[in-house]
């Protein structure tokens, strides 16, 4: 099985705080992770969903089973068979231990249930076998996502995506390119990086419709965490999509900036100042950003934002400074809200921070010149893996509003489910 170039350094990372993931790969733009809850599933990370793959049988049977495929919008049928569907089961609980699809008794239970139509089930499967390990399957992933009753813009951009990837077909090809189009049509967020990654790479099959900077900038409007500006900045450095045009990427990141307090500034903030060579502003911007974010009485206690702080403040020169800030970032952590597993990572990084400011250098962690097909490429499996967090589910058994919890085996009881992953407004700010 052949995955994409995962290089570190085939585009930024921005820094919005320390978080614990699911099992999902830890190569997302941190702008686009999520927030640490205590209650998270603990769970080990697995690398990232390789998209595509080499297995002939693997492609067949996505071909025969994406023929028989209906994307029709669900009828109120439909919704009534889901709810029945998802009637809550006890045994449904069992899938929250299942992180792949190795063979345990906890998949065991939940392949049993999702065998009967149980949605959730069904979704934790497919978010089991999309992780790297031993046992990924391509082909199972594409099987669960046909058998979900209602095939959503998540649910077709995904097997769309697989097809497109994956079909030696032409016309399976065009087909699916097609249907990503008709998601873009919708400006459905992560249809438009998708799209834009197969224009980008003359992977289409049909002429280009739209151009693919601009699809990337519309996903972004829709949703930045999709999509982060400097990603946007170092396409316009690298000329990917046009020529060079540096001034084009700076007033990104300073609109973003402006604009995004105080998530997209501190991301910003990080992005400048980490970056190897940074041709868009001088030093003391990524330190007046930094600056602004901690001097506001809502945030300055934030250690994420602090950690921000001592980056621009070494990037500038400013050691001492930077080491006076990161001693506090480190300090103001023992405070903070996090796992104790994301609590211990976090101050190993920010010990290492401390010790790298002392000896008078710059924290280094992006990139201004990229490969155009690793970066493309990699965007667009970003932007999978944020959608393919939507099937990753933690299931709880239904609560009154009393707050007694309801007799599971109780043909009253009905199903509630609450995401485990939350986008982060946060202080942190993905993979497929």
């Amino acid at each position: 099985m052949s995955s994409f170039d995962q290089d570190q350094n085939s585009s930024p990372s921005t820094q919005t705080g320390p978080q614990e993931q699911p099992t999902s790969p830890p190569n997302l733009p941190h702008g686009m992770q999520e927030s640490v809850q205590k209650n998270s599933p603990q769970t080990p990370k697995t690398g990232m969903f390789s998209w595509k793959t080499a297995a002939l049988g693997i492609i067949g049977a996505i071909a025969v089973l994406y023929s028989t495929l209906d994307f029709d919008e669900p009828s109120a049928s439909t919704e009534a068979e889901i709810a029945r569907i998802n009637a809550f089961d006890s045994r449904l609980l069992s899938c929250n231990d299942v992180k792949t699809s190795a063979p345990t008794e906890s998949y065991d239970i939940c392949l049993s249930v999702a065998e009967e139509g149980q949605v959730l089930a069904i979704k934790r499967l497919i978010w089991a076998y999309s992780r790297k390990s031993d046992y990924q399957d391509l082909g199972k992933v594409f099987e669960w996502l046909r058998a979900l009753p209602y095939k959503d813009s998540a649910t077709q951009l995904l097997m769309f995506s697989l097809v497109h990837l994956n079909a030696e077909s032409d016309e399976l090809k065009k087909d699916s390119e097609l249907g990503i189009s008709r998601l873009v049509a919708k400006n459905y967020a992560p249809a438009n990086v998708v799209l834009a990654s197969i224009y980008a790479l003359d992977e289409n099959t049909v002429p280009p419709s739209s151009n693919a900077l601009w699809l990337l900038k519309r996903a972004n409007k829709k949703d930045p965490l999709i999509l982060d500006p400097s990603l946007l900045a170092l396409i316009h450095a690298n000329g990917f999509v046009g020529d060079v045009n540096i001034a084009a990427g700076t007033s990104l990141l300073k609109n973003s900036a402006d604009q995004g307090f105080p998530m997209a500034t501190n991301n910003i903030a990080w992005f400048l100042a980490t970056l190897d060579s940074n041709p868009f502003t001088p030093s003391k911007y990524a330190v007046s950003l930094a600056q602004r974010v901690v001097d506001d009485p809502v945030h300055g206690q934030n250690p994420v934002y602090v950690d921000t702080l001592a980056a621009t403040l070494a990037a500038h020169n400013m050691f001492e400074k930077a080491k006076t800030a990161q001693q506090q970032a480190l300090q103001l952590l023992t405070d903070a809200n996090f796992s104790e597993s994301v609590l211990e990572r976090t101050q190993n990084e920010y010990k290492e921070r401390l010790t790298l400011y002392s000896q008078n250098e710059a924290l280094v962690e992006d990139t201004l010149v990229v490969d155009k097909t690793t970066f493309f490429k990699r965007i667009r499996n970003r932007a999978l893996e944020y959608v393919l967090r939507e099937f990753f589910i933690t299931i709880e058994a239904p609560i009154l509003s009393s707050g007694k919890t309801i007799d599971i085996n109780s043909d009253q009881s009905p199903q509630t489910t609450e995401r485990t992953i939350t986008q982060k407004e946060s202080a942190e700010g993905s993979s497929i």
